[in-house]
């Protein structure tokens, strides 16, 4: 796939706290709301219950919905980024629990360099990723493997999944507003997206940071 460089900062517009206040209210609180009944109505019913799988299905599409929004919002509206000295570890891990708890169990972690530390704006990273590993689960039903590692002063986040058939089909939602919203945040964050596919059929997202010490952005 082909990179773009796209200065988001120079045509962004400046941050509005109150037009960011009014879309949170308008728009992201209910639909907070609408995941907190359907997570109850979720713990409500018998997971043998056809109606459980259906009801987790829909409760992953709100909280993907509920991400995008506040995303979409970050990007027209962009607060100031806030770097924070973070583990790999922490960022691998915050971003499996922004996704549902029905997409949640199909990834597999590995994180070769936990304690490696990078200065990054950490829930802004997290929440990057895991609009890539929705991408990943989109693409197949088989497990999707995130791993994290750094070498060379540069961490690297990968995601990587079995893509799809011509004759498999999905009832969840594209993939591509997350992946363009990821991409764009990525770029704002001093990184690069990248995508690869394998002769084995593997569809492989490739994320590229710096990684630099508390001290050493100090």
């Amino acid at each position: 796939m082909q990179q773009r460089s796209i200065p988001l900062d120079a045509r962004a517009p400046h941050f509005d706290p109150e037009l960011s206040d009014a879309i949170a209210s308008g728009i992201c609180v209910p639909l907070s709301a609408l995941r907190a009944s359907m997570e109850s109505l979720a713990r409500g019913l018998d997971p043998r219950d056809p109606r459980a799988t259906l009801l987790a299905s829909a409760l992953d599409e709100v909280v993907r919905m509920g991400r995008n929004v506040q995303a979409l919002l970050d990007i027209a509206i962009p607060p100031p980024l806030r770097p924070l000295d973070c583990t790999l570890e922490e960022i691998a891990h915050a971003a499996l629990q922004s996704i549902g708890p029905d997409q949640r169990s199909r990834v597999l972690l590995a994180v070769e360099s936990g304690r490696s530390r990078i200065f990054v704006d950490g829930p802004c990273l997290s929440s990057t990723l895991s609009h890539l590993i929705e991408a990943g689960l989109c693409e197949t039903s088989h497990p999707v493997l995130v791993s994290a590692r750094s070498s060379g002063g540069r961490c690297m986040f990968s995601i990587v999944s079995v893509a799809r058939t011509a004759s498999q089909t999905t009832t969840r939602s594209s993939p591509r507003l997350g992946i363009e919203l990821a991409r764009r945040q990525i770029q704002r964050l001093g990184g690069d997206l990248s995508l690869h596919r394998t002769l084995h059929d593997q569809v492989m997202w490739l994320v590229h940071l710096p990684c630099v010490g508390a001290q050493e952005a100090a």
